[in-house]
């Protein structure tokens, strides 16, 4: 199941839609208060959109594909939470257009 995960997130950072494009382009080399984010990262069975192991911060940007697989992203999110990591959530749309 790794490899797998593995494969998806490597697609998933091809395939970055606009808003989370911009928001690497903040977080990316530490600029954001010197913290390291990592982009489209497995975590055990799931790919978070972005993440801080170090600070325990999870950053999630929902497209359309979260409106059609809301039963999908409760549980992710059920179980990101359950694991001491809630991810501040926020949609496609933060603004930048």
């Amino acid at each position: 199941m790794k490899f797998k995960i593995t494969a998806i997130a490597k697609t998933l950072r091809k395939r970055s839609t606009d808003t989370e494009n911009i928001l690497w382009r903040h977080l990316r080399r530490k600029q954001l208060a010197g913290i390291k984010f990592r982009r489209q990262q497995p975590i055990d069975d799931y790919v978070v959109d972005f993440v801080s192991f170090e600070k325990r911060i999870i950053i999630e940007i929902d497209g359309g594909q979260h409106s059609l697989e809301t039963d999908k992203d409760a549980e992710r999110q059920n179980y990101l939470v359950k694991n001491g990591t809630p991810p501040v959530k926020g949609g496609d749309r933060l603004g930048f257009n």
